[in-house]
């Protein structure tokens, strides 16, 4: 009896144990996927909803005003990539900046700066980058994966070193600040290209590597890899005890 007695003080005793460090990890991990998820979502709903208003269809090469046509074209894709883009970037900054949860103050000031440092980097990167990018030309950008990976990974820095900072400001500030936009960084680049590989396998008529891919699926696909990816890279870093849940 005594060593059921002693059985059962031990079974309760572990019953009532503290949670181990991993369990906040997978609360903070579980959040911030979340976070990634819905921003991926909502900048493409944003997507679609502004799909082609923009950008009318490319002319004929060979046709007369081709040249003035095409440049609208381009023109067209650079404003709705821009707002993708910034989309993208404001939600997800927000996003990560609020996935601590709490102190309110801190996770707040994270969000605020999320959404403003994700919006302007975003919208900013693309809109500098893309006329360098187009002026590759279709061909090039179509047969060289490289290029595309690495025009496509220098949109995404921006975005994700911004949405990165703001998870440190909102998990601790100080060093998680620096170490939460390495990892954003890490994870923009790590999406980016798995973006280029993965539209390439998955998705190989619907030019993944231009800055609105063709299809819907494939634009989703885009967005929603671009997101998670920085997501998780933003928490790469950071200690697990930070989080105040």
């Amino acid at each position: 009896m005594n060593e059921v007695h002693k059985q059962s003080e031990v079974l309760a005793g572990s019953a009532h144990r503290p949670a181990t460090a991993a369990d906040p990890r997978r609360r903070l991990m579980a959040r911030v996927l979340v976070s990634g998820l819905l921003a991926g979502l909502i900048a493409g709903a944003v997507g679609e909803a502004i799909h082609g208003r923009f950008d009318p269809e490319a002319a004929d090469p060979n046709s007369p005003g081709a040249s003035s046509h095409n440049a609208r074209h381009a023109q067209g894709q650079r404003i709705e990539a821009t707002l993708i883009q910034g989309t993208l970037g404001g939600f997800l900054g927000l996003g990560l900046g609020l996935a601590t949860a709490r102190p309110v103050r801190r996770s707040v000031a994270g969000g605020t700066a999320g959404l403003i440092l994700g919006l302007a980097a975003g919208a900013g990167s693309v809109w500098w980058l893309l006329p360098r990018y187009l002026a590759q030309g279709a061909d090039q950008i179509s047969r060289d994966l490289f290029v595309a990976a690495a025009f496509h990974s220098a949109f995404a820095v921006a975005l994700g070193t911004a949405a990165g900072a703001a998870f440190g400001i909102g998990i601790g500030g100080g060093r998680q600040i620096l170490k939460a936009a390495i990892g954003g960084l890490i994870g923009a680049v790590a999406g980016a290209c798995l973006v280029q590989i993965g539209g390439a396998c998955l998705f190989p008529v619907d030019q993944t590597y231009s800055a609105v891919p063709l299809s819907l699926a494939a634009r989703l696909f885009a967005r929603l890899t671009l997101a998670i990816s920085i997501a998780l890279g933003a928490v790469l870093l950071v200690s697990p005890e930070n989080d105040p849940s």
